[in-house]
């Protein structure tokens, strides 16, 4: 693993717990479900946390 690889292994690391305590918070709170998440997140990473 080279020192680009370790970079993006850490800046994942550090950015995806956010934002899945803040959809899991969202989902609890709120009632967020499957068809409403879709249009949160971009693209198809609604399919991926669900």
């Amino acid at each position: 693993m080279d020192d680009r690889e370790r970079g993006l292994a850490f800046l994942f690391a550090i950015t995806l717990p956010p934002i899945m305590v803040w959809f899991l918070v969202a989902k609890f709170t709120y009632g967020i479900d499957a068809s409403t998440a879709k249009y949160l997140i971009p693209g198809d990473g609604a399919n991926l946390l669900i």
